[in-house]
């Protein structure tokens, strides 16, 4: 298994989702694990209390994180499997031609 760069530890970092996020992740769908830790003992009381309001908080910051996941743009990995090289290029039109003789056969 590769080691990971530092860029590429940073860059998770900057991906994954805020603390409380994750735990009211988990507390909406009801897999934390017992004992719970005095944050998650506060969402869940907050949600029993409202869960209109715990549901419109969660949505919320659902939302800020999918924005801060568009706002950074694909993963650098994702960017470089994007780019083809002439062998990728060649090896996807035979495949086509393949196809074309199997579609051709049906």
């Amino acid at each position: 298994m590769e080691e990971e760069t530092e860029e590429e530890i940073l860059e998770r970092s900057e991906r994954d989702p805020p603390e409380i996020l994750v735990q009211m992740r988990g507390i909406w769908g009801g897999y934390v694990r017992h004992p719970m830790k005095p944050q998650q003992e506060r969402l869940q009381k907050v949600m029993e209390d409202d869960p209109k309001g715990f549901a419109a908080q969660l949505a919320g910051l659902e939302k800020q994180y999918m924005a801060t996941l568009e706002a950074l743009g694909p993963r650098k990995k994702e960017e470089e499997a994007i780019e083809h090289d002439a062998g990728t290029e060649k090896v996807e039109e035979l495949l086509a031609e393949e196809w074309k003789k199997l579609e051709g056969m049906l």
